[in-house]
């Protein structure tokens, strides 16, 4: 029985690699049929037809224009991938949706042979366009892998003056070439760095090479996001700033060095216990990709801290706001819920017969005050509420600024509320020295400093009692 040749069995395999490829495709099963046509491709990097449906099930829109891409290279009148490119819809066969891949999509194990399999893909798009002129210095090993093939010259026959050949000055392509089996190696191990540094090399070969641009590009780009899963962003800051020089019109370098940019800047500033500070670009960088790196207990956490903070500080709405804020992140979170409580837990008395305040927090008396109530028993007694905020009203019956404003009922037309020493149009202050007797139109009078204090500490809807 006559053996098949390497040629005729390694036709048969691709063939039934690419049947099977379609089958899966057709069952929904894209994970499977992107592992085939990745074989199948390793093996004939020409097949226009797998890269066409190795663009289909890659799930991934940047892998599957680089297939499209090597579809035109075979066929540059590919009508798919030329519509696909201007469109970007590529059509797929009918799919059994019964049949689909059943493990959610951010599978840990799903996530990593999607990346592995990217990898994969963009190494065999790279040594196509790479090995260019020094293609046929290759052979495919069986295990499928790219090395360099021996040269074989031709032997004359032996003469009677023995000749010394001249050593030939390797070419340009074999140059590059002899660089092809150690970047494959370095990118089937994810050492980055040695593959850049090979890509380097070969730039300063010759910067125009086919291919070359793109394979640096996707080597940093990996790089930086392995570097990231890692938790290394400010490494990954770094390469991302190197593929910038290299890849400038690349949007998703661009996108994921300002993601990288705006995680040290809220770390920096929440390893200087700044928190209201770091919430600013963290927060931004959330509502982007809320799984990057920290992101998410750093923000809790300057949230957490900027409310006890602001808490400490007297400033309920800040302290309230930040507190929401991180029971949004952490909906389970009790010391969220219970700070939150404490916050809203609050009260301001008045005796109008001692001409007092008492601020409470819960069961806490936070400050007692000396104020002034209305003369003649002009401030109505009874349960009222915060109703606005101003940081200076304007009584326009008497001409005064009230710094520190805050309306608590109506009276009649007008309305009454709690606020500071008044200051004419003169710029003097009136009833200076007369706190502790009632004094006002109406309205509860604090000293400038208590006012501020008490208007940064309250906040609309905080309960008011008034009695005797």
């Amino acid at each position: 029985m006559t053996r098949p040749s390497w040629t005729t069995a390694r036709r048969q395999t691709g063939g039934s690699l690419f049947r099977r490829g379609i089958a899966a495709a057709q069952a929904g099963q894209h994970q499977a049929a992107a592992e085939l046509f990745s074989r199948l491709l390793s093996q004939t990097p020409d097949d226009e037809q797998a890269w066409l449906w190795m663009a289909r099930v890659s799930g991934n829109p940047h892998q599957a224009r680089a297939c499209l891409h090597q579809v035109l290279r075979i066929n540059p009148h590919n009508q798919d991938a030329l519509h696909t490119l201007r469109h970007g819809a590529l059509d797929l066969p009918a799919v059994d949706p019964a049949a689909a891949d059943t493990l959610p999509p951010r599978h840990t194990e799903v996530r990593a042979k999607q990346r592995q399999l990217g990898i994969r893909l963009l190494l065999i798009a790279l040594l196509v366009s790479l090995s260019g002129l020094a293609a046929q210095t290759w052979v495919l090993g069986r295990n499928g892998t790219l090395s360099a093939a021996p040269e074989h010259t031709l032997t004359p026959y032996p003469s009677a003056t023995p000749t010394t050949a001249a050593t030939p000055t390797p070419s340009l392509s074999q140059r590059v070439g002899e660089q092809l089996p150690v970047l494959e190696q370095a990118w089937a191990r994810r050492d980055w760095r040695a593959a850049a540094g090979i890509l380097n090399e070969i730039a300063a070969l010759d910067g125009e090479y086919p291919g070359l641009d793109a394979g640096r590009c996707n080597t940093y780009l990996y790089w930086a996001r392995d570097l990231v899963e890692q938790g290394h962003i400010k490494e990954a800051y770094k390469v991302y700033r190197q593929a910038s020089a290299v890849c400038q019109d690349l949007e998703v370098i661009q996108e994921e060095k300002g993601l990288a940019l705006s995680y040290l800047s809220g770390k920096w500033r929440y390893d200087r216990e700044l928190w209201r500070e770091a919430a600013v670009p963290l927060q931004a960088l959330y509502d982007v990709n809320p799984e990057y790196a920290e992101t998410r207990s750093l923000l809790y956490d300057s949230y957490i801290r900027s409310c006890k903070a602001s808490t400490a500080e007297n400033d309920s709405s800040q302290a309230l706001t930040a507190c929401q804020a991180a029971l949004e992140l952490e909906p389970e979170s009790r010391e969220a819920s219970d700070l939150i409580k404490q916050i809203q837990n609050k009260r301001i008395e008045v005796s109008i017969s001692k001409q007092r305040m008492y601020v409470w927090q819960g069961d806490t008396l936070l400050y007692e005050w000396a104020c002034s109530t209305g003369i003649y028993g002009g401030t109505a007694a009874g349960h009222f509420s915060v109703l606005d905020k101003i940081p200076e009203a304007w009584a326009s019956t008497w001409g005064l600024r009230m710094p520190y404003w805050l309306g608590i009922y109506w009276s009649g037309s007008l309305e009454n509320g709690i606020h500071a020493l008044p200051i004419r149009s003169d710029g003097s202050i009136l009833w200076d020295g007369y706190l502790g007797t009632p004094v006002s139109y109406g309205c509860i009078i604090l000293s400038t400093e208590n006012a501020r204090t008490l208007f940064n500490w309250a906040e609309v809807g905080t309960p008011v009692w008034i009695y005797w």
